[in-house]
């Protein structure tokens, strides 16, 4: 019947997607190839996400073919604090760009966390926001060497354990240096 409810409706998100410039749709069309391959090479899921505000949405994901996988979708909202793609992405913005994002100045965890991250080119997350779930990320750069997004491999913490983490980590840098319009990453330029 014409007067029979919607049994679902769009949000609100589907306008943040829409509205991407074209550099990030351009982006989204490259990472796909990339988040196939670290599916591949991690058999977790892969996704990009770049900042929106206060927080991180997703752009672009590739699920586990396990069936205990993380499933993100695109158009879902980060937070910036205690997630991996935070901690990736934050130590390469002003303390001011930090406030910003986060609502309040960094905590000395956060700074120390943001340290680990400058030496080992990503960061990561175990149970901090998911009990049970690792996230590892790093950051992709603008031509200017400015960050312009996270590239993230999620899955359970009893397979992302921490004696795969440097690994993965370095499959995450060696991804991102691709996809990155400047072809560099920090952790790498001076290595």
């Amino acid at each position: 019947a014409a007067d029979a409810p919607s049994l679902w409706e769009l949000s609100a998100h589907i306008f943040t997607i829409a509205a991407l410039p074209q550099s990030i749709n351009v982006l989204r069309q490259r990472s796909r190839n990339v988040l196939e391959a670290l599916r591949q090479d991690t058999g977790e899921t892969a996704f990009v996400a770049i900042p929106d505000g206060t927080r991180f949405v997703v752009i672009e994901s590739v699920e586990s073919d396990h069936s205990l996988r993380s499933a993100l979708r695109v158009g879902q909202f980060i937070e910036p604090e205690r997630t991996a793609s935070g901690r990736a992405f934050l130590p390469y913005l002003s303390l001011e760009q930090q406030r910003a994002m986060l609502g309040r100045d960094p905590t000395e965890e956060e700074i120390d966390q943001f340290s680990r991250t400058l030496e080992r080119g990503f960061g990561v997350s175990v149970g901090d926001v998911s009990l049970g779930a690792t996230n590892l990320a790093t950051t992709l750069f603008g031509t200017g060497g400015e960050p312009i997004g996270v590239l993230v491999i999620s899955g359970p913490s009893e397979r992302l354990t921490e004696a795969s983490h440097d690994r993965i980590g370095s499959l995450l840098i060696k991804h991102a240096k691709s996809l990155s319009r400047s072809g560099a990453h920090p952790k790498t330029a001076h290595e």
